[in-house]
């Protein structure tokens, strides 16, 4: 099995230079614990976690958690190991030229160890089902 066939293609995200704050929307919405920021090119630069906004003193900014990435053709094996690694509970998904496609979760991981189905939030589903568009362009039409 590889990260593939487990991850999450549906991409809620920032974009770079975006305000922190603007995810913390739709992560509450969608029950997300983080959400990618990508450039221009759709490549990851960095990510925004729930714990970014722990402290309300400090305004989170784009970049302040590094972002660790993984192709979709590496084995869900090779995902655990570097989940491990980095002590982290997602991986940004890219294809071969480094364009985000999706995120993979420890969750994710762990279906695909077990070779239960993949699962994602019910919430993102909801969304896509009863819009038929994007995701991304549910929260950037606010």
């Amino acid at each position: 099995m590889n990260v593939g066939d487990c991850m999450n293609r549906h991409l809620v995200y920032l974009r770079a230079g975006d305000r922190a704050e603007i995810a913390r929307r739709p992560m509450l919405d969608l029950g997300l614990t983080v959400v990618p920021v990508l450039d221009d090119e759709h490549r990851p630069v960095g990510v925004v976690s729930l714990r970014d906004f722990l402290d309300d003193r400090q305004r989170p900014t784009y970049g302040s958690t590094p972002v660790r990435t993984v192709t979709e053709a590496e084995s869900i094996d090779e995902a655990a190991r570097i989940l491990v690694a980095e002590n982290v509970h997602h991986l940004v998904v890219v294809d071969a030229q480094g364009v985000a496609v999706g995120t993979l979760s420890s969750m994710d991981v762990v279906r695909g160890l077990v070779g239960a189905a993949p699962q994602h939030p019910a919430a993102i589903e909801k969304l896509v089902a009863a819009t038929a568009q994007d995701v991304q362009s549910e929260y950037r039409s606010e």
